[in-house]
């Protein structure tokens, strides 16, 4: 069992669901758009994980936290929502390349 508290996650989603975990309910257009979330896990449930938010980045690799939130917010994100995913010890640098891969 890895522990996963403290690690650094990248996970890619839809445009709907990064909706939903910030609260915002669902899209009409239903758009096929892939972001990643990105920050530190702060602790761990049998449904899902606490996830300091450090970064959104939609496709082109521009930053949405700001348009999203004005803090750095702490959000449960659900197990059934990781399908893409990347774990990392420490944060990754300014230079790392996350990259963007489809689902």
């Amino acid at each position: 069992m890895i522990e996963l508290e403290g690690k650094w996650l990248a996970v890619w989603l839809s445009l709907e669901e990064v909706f939903s975990i910030f609260g915002f309910g669902s899209l009409a257009t239903g758009s096929s758009e892939v972001w990643m979330v990105a920050g530190r896990i702060v602790g761990e449930s049998p449904t899902g994980l606490w996830l300091r938010v450090e970064n959104v980045s939609n496709e082109k690799n521009q930053s949405q936290l700001g348009a999203l939130t004005t803090a750095t917010p702490t959000y449960f994100l659900p197990w059934h929502r990781i399908s893409s995913a990347r774990l990392l010890d420490e944060k990754p640098g300014p230079d790392a390349v996350m990259g963007f891969k489809p689902r």
